[in-house]
């Protein structure tokens, strides 16, 4: 129950943070996903909001801003597009983390202006803008890339990208037994190998997902002396990298680091070495180069680990929703968030501590 969750989270937050920080993450990471996916339907307060006006004018909806954004944030961003005569807030779902903003422009000029750009950064936070009317409604900028996002990869023989890896390069002595006998460190049956039309390449699908995971983690194997490179075939559902075992030095240079193989909207820093880099969605089609050539990279003699995060940026989640294949993958992961945080929490110490306080 999300409002039991939230009553509990904060009980420990006002004492003294008993609550582990890893679990307060996982928790925070599954309502961000549960709550965007909640807050996909304002009509009814658009309609309240428009009475008299059948068919507003110089209008754009903001959809997904934080509790803590103000009108004044709205209009200083969103000046940058034209002038701004009025903001109205939109009350959203229930219990929802998000609200909406009904913003209004001095000039069309200025809506349309603000629809091309289609997403703000505000308080640090994707913001999606929305039109109001089909007259003001452009183009849609983004779209779903392919599953497959290796152009090596044979789509005709792989049929389960997300439980596949590519290993390269390969010398042609090496057999498909001692692939499968370097990759037992995944713990997870080799279920087929095939191996591309160069002979170059081996793509490998695990029985697993997890084992696909973990051949990632590892980056690389060794046969016969020789170095095989682990790469990721599958396009993941986000533009959001995270990268961990960073030193103190690279997670100060993250950014500088990232600019270098796609456009860096933001980094968040999730705890000790671990720091979330949020790419621009434009590099959604970009992601499994961009994954791979991250992820293995030894910095002040710490081997980075990059995967997708289970974090969506809103402007993704909405066009992910709309597509059936795209909303089973959504209602995945909020799954395996959940059962990350499903087991009780024992705030016993934190109700002692309340009550004596």
């Amino acid at each position: 129950d999300e409002n039991d969750i939230s009553k509990e989270t904060s009980v420990m937050e006002k004492s003294d943070g008993f609550l582990a920080r890893e679990e307060e993450e996982s928790k925070e990471e599954a309502l961000l996903v549960l709550d965007t996916t909640l807050a996909t339907t304002t009509a009814e307060s658009l309609e309240a909001l428009s009475v008299g006006e059948e068919h507003p004018l110089n209008r754009v909806v903001l959809r997904f801003l934080k509790d803590t954004v103000e009108k004044k944030d709205i209009v200083e961003v969103l000046s940058v597009f034209g002038d701004v005569s009025d903001v109205q807030e939109i009350h959203s779902v229930k219990g929802c983390m998000f609200k909406d903003a009904l913003v209004t422009f001095e000039t069309n000029a200025a809506v349309k202006k603000a629809l091309k750009k289609g997403v703000v950064i505000l308080k640090s936070h994707s913001v999606v803008i929305e039109a109001t009317s089909q007259e003001d409604m452009v183009e849609e900028r983004i779209r779903i890339p392919g599953l497959i996002g290796d152009p090596d990869v044979p789509i005709a023989l792989v049929k389960e990208p997300m439980r596949t890896v590519k290993i390269h390069p390969l010398a042609h002595d090496i057999s498909s037994n001692q692939i499968k006998d370097a990759l037992r460190f995944c713990r997870s049956d080799v279920t087929k190998l095939i191996f591309g039309s160069s002979k170059t390449a081996a793509f490998v699908e695990f029985e697993t997902e997890n084992g696909k995971e973990r051949a990632l983690a590892g980056h690389s194997v060794n046969i016969f002396n020789t170095k095989l490179f682990i790469s990721r075939i599958d396009t993941p559902g986000t533009t959001v990298a995270r990268i961990s075992n960073l030193s103190m030095l690279a997670m100060e240079e993250i950014r500088k680091a990232c600019v270098l193989y796609g456009q860096v909207k933001q980094v968040f820093h999730r705890g000790k070495g671990v720091v979330d880099v949020y790419f621009d969605v434009s590099e959604w089609p970009n992601m499994v180069t961009i994954l791979n050539s991250l992820n293995g990279r030894e910095v002040d003699g710490m081997k980075w680990m990059a995967r997708p995060a289970p974090v969506i940026p809103p402007e993704i989640i909405k066009v992910l929703w709309e597509d059936p294949q795209g909303k089973r993958y959504v209602k995945g992961l909020i799954q395996n968030l959940v059962k990350e945080i499903e087991q009780p929490l024992d705030v016993t110490r934190g109700y002692a501590l309340v009550t004596d306080l």
